[in-house]
């Protein structure tokens, strides 16, 4: 008996988990003021709303783009968190080469005293080998700096994120998930606005 209970309050409840209609994800960009060093600016940030609440993190749109099962979503969401981990990683290793070379240079600058006699053999000996450590810590910093640069400019996991979330709205709408234009307007906006009918 009571595994017929079970079975008749559970049952339900899994039917209902598995028929729960997927909803569109919303992108928004708004405005952000941003500090440089040079100058303050604004920017673009991305905001993604799933069925009206604002998704924190990017990679917590995985399980909707999943559950859609739609091939392309689900690639270009994988690459794009395959980029971003590489983006992150490069950063990390650039920038952590480039703050070595820095320090030894500075160091090497700053440690440049003769222990012992001074003598023409061993100020040149002392000279060419603080010169060596001087061009290895040039070239240590130069080879982080490049790795930081690619990874930031030549990365680009944004890119394969909206294509993710495009192909999942695209799927949403040949399954049944109809869209609609329609004029909106509130007290300090109005325009036109997008409204998915389920």
């Amino acid at each position: 008996m009571k595994t017929l209970f079970l079975f008749l309050i559970i049952l339900p409840a899994s039917v209902w988990a598995q028929t729960e209609p997927l909803k569109p994800i919303e992108t928004t960009s708004e405005p952000t003021y941003q500090y440089f060093h040079h100058g303050n600016g604004y920017g673009l940030s991305q905001r993604y709303i799933y069925d009206g609440i604002e998704v924190r993190r990017a990679p917590d749109l995985a399980p909707y783009i999943e559950a859609s099962g739609d091939k392309n979503a689900i690639q270009e969401f994988q690459q794009y968190v395959r980029q971003r981990r590489l983006r992150t990683i490069m950063l990390v290793v650039g920038g952590s080469t480039m703050l070595l070379g820095g320090i030894i240079t500075t160091r090497l600058g700053a440690s440049q005293t003769l222990t012992g006699p001074l003598t023409a053999t061993s100020l040149g000996a002392f000279t060419n080998e603080a010169r060596k450590t001087h061009t290895t810590a040039l070239l240590t910093a130069g080879v982080g700096f490049a790795i930081a640069a690619i990874g930031a400019l030549a990365l680009h996991p944004d890119f394969h994120l909206r294509r993710s979330i495009q192909y999942y709205n695209r799927s949403l709408k040949q399954q049944g998930v109809s869209w609609q234009v329609m004029p909106y307007s509130s007290i300090s906006h109005s325009g036109i606005g997008l409204m998915a009918q389920f």
